[in-house]
């Protein structure tokens, strides 16, 4: 039903998805398709790729924080009166929700 040109082109947005780029930013690096300018492709995959090890970065800080309160928890497996360490730090957690 699709001409092998289109099934391109919907191959190229997935796979830009897939690397996590936006609609918009994939719509800019269709506009340099063809094109000579791979310093502004670069450039956007630059971004991408800081943005990314932001992301890596939150994520690894995330997870030492959850294993460190799996860890509490089974500390206080016996202890039944002992409240759950990870309910108790998402319950005191502020950054989220304040105004």
């Amino acid at each position: 039903r699709y001409a092998q040109q289109d099934l391109l082109r919907l191959n190229f947005i997935r796979s830009a998805q897939a690397a996590g780029f936006t609609l918009n930013q994939i719509s800019m690096l269709l506009k340099h398709e063809g094109a000579s300018d791979k310093a502004a492709v670069r450039e956007l995959a630059r971004a991408r790729i800081s943005e990314l090890d932001r992301k890596i970065a939150e994520m690894t800080q995330a997870r030492i924080g959850l294993a460190r309160l799996a860890e509490q928890c089974a500390a206080l497996e016996d202890d039944e009166h002992a409240p759950c360490p990870i309910l108790r730090a998402f319950e005191e957690r502020t950054d989220c929700c304040s105004e």
